[in-house]
């Protein structure tokens, strides 16, 4: 939902990118010119298995789950979060606009704010492989955040399950 990837030239044709364009043209996030951008699927089959690997299960509680990141260039207003007299923002329903993409049975299950300049430039630019991992800290949906115990755990796990997928990569 950034605008930094219009700057570098678009390369992938794949299938699913043109399905999540073309649904992203039926609704309001196109007042934003958002771009598309994929993971090699390598990089993730590593990082499933690497949540696997330290004994995470997959579509399950708090486990993970995989599927669509939305990267926004900021944190509320950008991410469709209204905070105090700033309530009037561009996009206020974002979130059930988000929640409503669902392309080949992946849905949006992440929104941050870093990760799509790497898929933009290294991925698709240069070639290199590239995935992402998040911890989950807040779910919007059920308005449930973590404690700070589980904040550390979770970025823990995320830094477990990384380094395994980056030796499943090397290996």
């Amino acid at each position: 939902l950034d605008n930094l990837g219009h700057f570098y030239p678009f390369k992938s044709s794949d299938s699913i990118v043109k399905k999540i364009r073309k649904r992203l043209r039926e609704t309001d996030i196109k007042k934003i010119h958002p771009y598309v951008s994929e993971a090699t699927p390598k990089v993730v089959n590593a990082l499933i298995a690497g949540a696997k690997n330290i004994g995470l299960e997959q579509n399950k509680g708090r486990g993970f789950y995989t599927g669509i990141t939305s990267s926004a260039p900021g944190f509320y207003g950008p991410q469709g979060r209204k905070i105090g007299r700033l309530n009037n923002i561009l996009i206020p329903d974002l979130q059930e606009i988000l929640e409503s993409i669902d392309i080949n049975g992946l849905r949006v299950v992440n929104n941050e704010m870093e990760s799509s300049i790497m898929f933009r430039l290294f991925g698709e630019l240069l070639g290199y492989n590239v995935g992402t991992i998040c911890a989950v800290l807040a779910n919007r949906n059920t308005r449930e955040t973590v404690s700070p115990e589980e904040y550390t755990s979770s970025v823990d796990r995320v830094i477990q399950v990384g380094l395994k997928a980056m030796k499943i990569l090397n290996a």
